[in-house]
């Protein structure tokens, strides 16, 4: 959403070809209490995950993008490997899966570990080794399973040299590294139009980057299900070019999700009005409308973690979340700071995906972090949140069913929050998005020391240690 890539630009003022083993770590020993491990001593850009034994995450490392495999009882570095964010956008967060037992990632093929034509390439999360290798192409996205085959992956991009003007979709068996099918992204009956800046938007949803008119469009294997102009799903003025947020919902056979509303740009701000969102429920199969909700942003995998999303092998929530704001937001790019009007207020809302029918609302009132995205929110368990009410009280809101309670005293929090990384791209430093960091926090959001127990959904577990990244460190504690 703006309000990200706001902060974002707000915030910004040797390549191998084989796993590295046996890495001499700094990592505090092995302990019966908490924390088991920290690593303070690689910088983390991705929550981890367990995969192969190991916790895998993407790291930083003197300006380069590495995949690394750890020790789940020591923290000890098993093994790592340079990995490449080739042509994604800057905004969007590294997403890291398991794809058949294999972590699919962009792997460098000419010397540049951040950015640059790359190959898709399935790692074995045992050992890191490299198991297949796609074809070397310039990819717009973080590879993922393929819709209707979690065992393929896919991601877009252009093969090297092709001299295409079409972005291509790429289907490899997740197993084997066969290609299973390649796709043009050619918007049907418009052949001139040039689409080298394709994005994904959500599972088999792209924006095919064309402009003027900007278009949306549905893609399920090999096959271009329908193309449309944005503007004949959301208002006039409303781009994917500052911000998206969508989820696939199979089980209903829609997308929901919201693209970003107009803005107001000078060389020296940017200015929203909160009202200008919409959120809209369309067919997978064909791009119609079947609910919308003008003024309301769909907050899923934005703010909040939504309700059946961190479930084994989720692939959407099953509760839709969105907010729902008045009032002004503008970004002073000079001064670096946000103000939002006085008269500003968000309502949160609990809402059915499938009729897009709201079953719970909450008042907010004047909750700036959470309008301007500053601080995402804080959990005390899985699916409830820390929220203040209207009159400024904070609140504990259960996201399945809209039920409060008081916060009591003490309360162990999980706070998030978003942070930049920066990687060496032709000899200039360029800043990208985090993955969301975890920390331990009270009910002010400041940082406390980890707790005797660890909550398994704030992180990647293995057999009772669970993982989390915080800004600078990777941390494992007992559940």
């Amino acid at each position: 959403m703006v309000r990200c890539i706001l902060v974002a630009l707000i915030v910004i003022s040797g390549c191998s070809t084989s796993a590295t083993n046996g890495i001499t770590t700094i990592s505090s020993a092995p302990q019966s209490g908490n924390p088991v491990w920290v690593r303070s001593d690689i910088e983390p850009v991705s929550q981890p995950i367990e995969a192969g034994g190991k916790f895998v995450v993407y790291i930083v490392s003197e300006g380069n993008l590495q995949l690394v495999g750890l020790d789940p009882k020591s923290g000890v570095t098993d093994w790592s490997i340079d990995a490449s964010t080739s042509n994604i956008t800057p905004g969007v967060a590294p997403s890291l899966v398991s794809v058949a037992g294999y972590i699919p990632i962009l792997f460098p093929t000419y010397g540049l570990s951040s950015g640059g034509p790359v190959k898709i390439a399935a790692v074995n999360p045992a050992n890191g080794s490299i198991v297949w290798t796609g074809k070397s192409g310039v990819y717009s996205d973080w590879p993922a399973p393929c819709p209707g085959s979690l065992t393929d992956v896919c991601d877009e991009g252009q093969l090297s040299n092709s001299g295409s003007q079409y972005s291509t979709i790429f289907d490899y068996d997740g197993k084997t590294g066969r290609l299973a099918s390649s796709t043009s992204i050619m918007i049907p009956g418009h052949p001139s139009i040039q689409t080298t800046y394709a994005r994904q938007l959500a599972w088999g949803l792209y924006d095919p980057g064309a402009r003027n008119p900007e278009y949306i469009m549905g893609v399920t294997g090999d096959t271009i299900k329908w193309s449309s102009p944005l503007s004949s799903l959301f208002p006039p003025g409303y781009t994917s070019d500052t911000g998206w947020q969508f989820d696939r919902v199979d089980a209903d056979h829609l997308y929901v999700g919201s693209i970003e509303g107009p803005t107001t740009k000078t060389p020296t701000t940017m200015t929203e009005n909160l009202a200008n969102q919409m959120t809209l429920g369309f067919s997978i199969e064909n791009g119609s409308i079947v609910w919308s909700d003008p003024g309301a942003s769909y907050a899923c995998g934005n703010l909040f973690e939504c309700p059946g999303s961190n479930s084994p092998n989720a692939a959407a929530p099953t509760i839709g979340v969105r907010t729902r704001e008045q009032g002004i937001a503008t970004a002073n790019l000079t001064t670096n700071k946000f103000t939002i009007s006085s008269d500003a207020s968000v309502v949160i809302e609990g809402f059915d995906l499938a009729s897009g029918k709201t079953l719970w609302s909450f008042n907010a009132g004047h909750d700036v972090p959470m309008m301007t995205y500053a601080v995402l929110a804080s959990y005390s368990a899985e699916n409830v949140v820390l929220v203040p009410d209207a009159a400024g009280h904070l609140i504990l809101l259960n996201l399945t069913n809209g039920s409060t309670s008081v916060a009591p005293s003490g309360q162990v929090m999980w706070c998030q929050s978003v942070k930049l990384y920066n990687l060496n791209q032709g000899g200039k430093s360029i800043s990208y998005t985090k993955d969301p960091t975890t920390y331990p926090c009270d009910t002010s959001g400041n940082v406390i020391s980890v707790p005797s127990h660890v909550p398994a959904f704030i992180g990647a577990n293995y057999n009772g240690i669970v993982a989390f990244s915080k800004s600078k460190e990777i941390v494992a504690a007992h559940e």
